[in-house]
Formats: C-alpha cells, sequence, structure tokens
C-alpha cells in the first residue's frame, strides 16, 4: 500500500512540474496513446517474465536476484511511460484543452494514462510477481487487486483534491494568498482528515467481513479485549481469488481501527500461527505506531517551509523546471529514505510485543518463516518497510533469551518516538516562525506578494484586486506595476495606461523610468 502511495505521489509530482506544452505534437492522436503506452507495458512484463523464468539447475539466489530486479523495472514502466505522455506528447495540455467543466473529471482524465500503465505492467509481470506464491492467482485476479490498491490511493488524492478546491473557492482563497504559509497548514490538515477517514474507504474497496465465530475469533477478541485494545472489527479479507497472504492493522483511532486478516493466511496457516500475526497487529496498535506515522507525515510536510524560506534567501529561481524537479526528488528520497528506516524498526517492535504476547519465542519466528514462504518472500530480502525475515527471527529470538539485548533496543524505540515528537515540536516552531514573519508585514507589502504570487500562477483578474488593495493601504512603484501588467494582460489598454502612469510617479531610479515609459509606448494607439 505504502508503495502504491509513493509511486502515486510521483505520478502527481511529475504531472506538476513538466511542462505541459508538447515536444512531439501529434495532436488528436495523443487520445490513443494511453491505450499504446499500456500495451507496451504489458508486452514489457511479458518480455521480463521470459528473461527470467526459473529453469532447473539454476541458482535460486541468482534466479531471486534477477527476479526482484525485473519486476521492480517492470512496476517503475507506468512512472517513465507516464512522464513521456506529459512531457514530450503534451497529455496534460490536450486534457485542459478539453470541454471538461467538472474538475475533477480533469484529475481523473490527467491520471487514467498512468493507471492504465500500471494495470498493463502488473498484468504482464504477474508470473514474476506471483513466482512462489502457492497457490497462483490468475493474470486478471493479480492485476485487479494491484489496480484495486491503486484505486483507493487515487481516491484517497482525489478526495484531498476536492477538499481543498472547496475550501479555496471561498474567502478563505485571499488568506491564502496573502499568507502562503497556511497552504501548508491547510494541506497538513487534509491529511489528517484522510488518515483518519482512510481505513472506512479500506473496507469498500477490500471485500470483507467479519471473521467468522469460533474459537480462533473468541481468541483473538479475548487477547484485544485482554490488553484494552479497542478495535472496530477483525475483518476477514476476500482478496477475490489472488490469495495474498497477509494482514494489517489500520485506523489511529478506535472508532476507525480494524485488523484485516487475508483469506490466504487464513487458509495456510494454523490457529496458532494466526494468533502470534494478530499479537504482531496489537504491537503496533500498542505503540501507537499510526498516530507517530501521521506526526511523521505531517512533521515532513511543514519542513517544505523552511526550504522554501532557504531558497528564497540564497536567491534560487523556484519557478525554473530544473529547480523544482531537483526540490521534489530531493524531498522525495527524504521521505523514502526516512520512512523505510521508521517502518523497519516500527515493525521490529511490534515483533518483539507480539513474541512477549504469544510468550513462545520458537511459535513466532516459525510463524514469521511460515509468512514469507506462502507469501513467496525469500527470507533473506529486505524490503522498505520491513528487515528480512531472518533478520527478523533472529531478533525475536536474541531478544527473548537476553534482557540486556532486548532493553537496548527498547530505548533505541523510545528514543525514536521522542525524535518523532521533537521533529514535529521543531517543524512547529519553523511554521511559526515563518507565518509570523508574513503577518508582521504592513497590509500594502502583504497585499502586494499576494498580487505577484497570484500573477505568477497565472490569474490576472484576481491579482488586480489585490494590487488595487495594495495601492489603497500604501501606494508603492511595485504595486502600480503590477497593477498595470494584470490590466495588460485582460485587454484592458486604458486601465494599465493610468496604472503605468502611478508607477513613473514613484519611480525612484532612471531603470524604472525607462522601463515604464517602454510599457506605455506600447500601449499608446
Amino acid at each position: 500500500m505504502f508503495v502504491d502511495v509513493a509511486r502515486l505521489i510521483v505520478a502527481v509530482v511529475l504531472l506538476e512540474v513538466l511542462p505541459h506544452e508538447p515536444v512531439i505534437d501529434i495532436g488528436g492522436a495523443v487520445i490513443l496513446l494511453p491505450l499504446v503506452f499500456g500495451l507496451v507495458a504489458y508486452l514489457c512484463g511479458r518480455w521480463a517474465t521470459r528473461r527470467v523464468l526459473y529453469r532447473p539447475g539454476q541458482a535460486v539466489a541468482r534466479f531471486e536476484r534477477r527476479r526482484l530486479l525485473l519486476l521492480r523495472v517492470c512496476r517503475s514502466l507506468d512512472i517513465v511511460l507516464y512522464a513521456l505522455l506529459i512531457g514530450v506528447f503534451g497529455w496534460a495540455q490536450a486534457v485542459e484543452q478539453s470541454r471538461l467543466n467538472f474538475a475533477v473529471a480533469r484529475e481523473l482524465l490527467w491520471l487514467a494514462p498512468f493507471m492504465l500503465a500500471s494495470f498493463g505492467a502488473a498484468a504482464g509481470s504477474f508470473r514474476l510477481a506471483t513466482f512462489f506464491w502457492q497457490p497462483k492467482p490468475s493474470m486478471l485476479q493479480y492485476a485487479g487487486l494491484r489496480m484495486r490498491f491503486l484505486a483507493l490511493t487515487a481516491a484517497l488524492y482525489i478526495f484531498l483534491f476536492v477538499a481543498r478546491g472547496m475550501m479555496e473557492a471561498h474567502a478563505l482563497r485571499a488568506l491564502l494568498d496573502c499568507f502562503p504559509s497556511l497552504e501548508i497548514l491547510l494541506a497538513g490538515a487534509l491529511i489528517v482528515v484522510a488518515y483518519l477517514l482512510f481505513p472506512v474507504g479500506l473496507r469498500y474497496v477490500f471485500p470483507s467481513r467479519p471473521l467468522p465465530e469460533g474459537p480462533l475469533q473468541s481468541e483473538l477478541w479475548s487477547m484485544a479485549n485482554s490488553l484494552r485494545v479497542r478495535l472496530s472489527g477483525i475483518q476477514l479479507w476476500d482478496t477475490q481469488g489472488a490469495r495474498l497472504s497477509t494482514a494489517f492493522v489500520t485506523g489511529a483511532t478506535g472508532w476507525s481501527r480494524w485488523v484485516f486478516i487475508s483469506d490466504g493466511l487464513l487458509t495456510t496457516l494454523g490457529a496458532e500461527q494466526i494468533v502470534a500475526v494478530f499479537a504482531h497487529e496489537l504491537g503496533h496498535v500498542l505503540r501507537n505506531h499510526a498516530f507517530y506515522y501521521l506526526l511523521f507525515f505531517v512533521s515532513l510536510l511543514l519542513l517544505v517551509l523552511p526550504l522554501d524560506a532557504g531558497l528564497d534567501l540564497l536567491g534560487v529561481d523556484k519557478d525554473s523546471l530544473e529547480v523544482a524537479i531537483v526540490v521534489v526528488l530531493a524531498i522525495f528520497a527524504l521521505w523514502v529514505l526516512s520512512f523505510g528506516y521508521l517502518s523497519r524498526r516500527f515493525e521490529l517492535e511490534a515483533d518483539l510485543i507480539g513474541a512477549t504476547l504469544v510468550d513462545d519465542a520458537k511459535l513466532y519466528s516459525k510463524t514469521l518463516m511460515a509468512v514469507g514462504m506462502v507469501s513467496g518472500v525469500s527470507s533473506e530480502r529486505n524490503a522498505w518497510r520491513h528487515f528480512s525475515i531472518d533478520r527478523r527471527r533472529d531478533f525475536t529470538t536474541r531478544a527473548g533469551n537476553d534482557p540486556a539485548f532486548r532493553r537496548r533496543w527498547e530505548r533505541t524505540f523510545r528514543r525514536l518516538r521522542s525524535l518523532i515528537v521533537a521533529m514535529a515540536l521543531l517543524s512547529c516552531l519553523g511554521f511559526g516562525f515563518l507565518f509570523g514573519q508574513e503577518t508582521s508585514q504592513p497590509d500594502a507589502a502583504i497585499w502586494l506578494h499576494a498580487g505577484q504570487r497570484v500573477m505568477a500562477r497565472g490569474e490576472p483578474q484576481t491579482a488586480t484586486d489585490y494590487f488595487k488593495r495594495s495601492i489603497d493601504t500604501g501606494p508603492s512603484f511595485a504595486a502600480f506595476f503590477g497593477l498595470g501588467h494584470a490590466e495588460e494582460l485582460q485587454d484592458h489598454p486604458a486601465e494599465a495606461l493610468e496604472a503605468y502612469g502611478g508607477a513613473l510617479e514613484l519611480s525612484t531610479s532612471a531603470a524604472e523610468s525607462l522601463w515604464v515609459q517602454q510599457r506605455i509606448e506600447r500601449l499608446r494607439p
């Protein structure tokens, strides 16, 4: 799920930073390219499968390395093809020139090629991904499972887009233009709301039902109740034939917290092992990992403000494509590395608590190995969010036998949570400092900067109002010149000449006067 979130973030960022004008203009034929690129992704996945297909006598370790490498390449195809469609063939411009007036429909159309390429890549590479799965799903079952993950992530993005648009459509828009740091605060608030509502959507995207009544259900609920863990339900996740073997807990609050156990896991593990898996998920709840994840996400978002201020101090042109790409890549790399580091250690902490709850380190170790086997995951392979199965087994075994080792790691986990809280406090202090600087400016400067930001966004009509408010509270050369430029862009030559006249009167240098006079000469009949 988190990998799909990361991939969708990359797609949205590409849509924002890449130029929308086509390098290769193929006219109306661009409409067919999403289907073509989806087919290309499928064929590439099929080719990769044939290249790596296991043969008797081949070294398993070498085969696994090649399989994972080509699988990652296949799963990156949608990003590469989407970048080509946006930056080379001008898909975004084609959507903008369409007659769609409904904003949500435009957003869906912008992302449609990415979704099609993802489906093609998943369908083409499904044999690579499910090589070790038992039982194996069909191609459509696996691709459908991958698309449900991506669809839920896309729905989250659409929710954020719609909520932000509804807020900006009212008086809040002027406030955000005057104080841009509030944009980040608003985004953070929307992320919190989406994070709290996400588990509710998850239940509808992934078909599930309460775990059937019986001794296993009673034992799981008894464990949760004895630890005073509030759950809204323990769900059996129907993977629609994909037989995915996994379990997870979702939700930061009791009313939105469910534990999902997939049908594949329930049919391949014994009751004691299911209890051990459930104990691991309760470990996440007992240490409030969902809350710390949320705190981590919002803190990283607020760190954008000091970065933005630092670029201003260095005089960097933030509007250039090169700077935008470098900044986005740097922030994304920071998020990937820091979240991977945090997630791996939270998983270790949940392992530690899970092994303690079942009070049987050997059973827990065997459960880890069994989950890895039925999931088709190599026991030696490190994942983005998890250490390898072998390392997790060694960790829980040693923690059970060596109290000093266990205490040392418990201190590490406490320090990590304290670090997240400290990062959140520093981010809030940084936001407060920058917001204080924005509000401490004179009203004229606030409206002037708002007008300049709106002009850069391509909204001269709104900028006209802001420049007039700046002139009313404190006339300046920059405000009159900005007003003249805004009126000029709206084909109001008389108003533009009047504004440029005011700028000429307030000019403080020969260069400014010459600049304005050139504009006036160009407008005079």
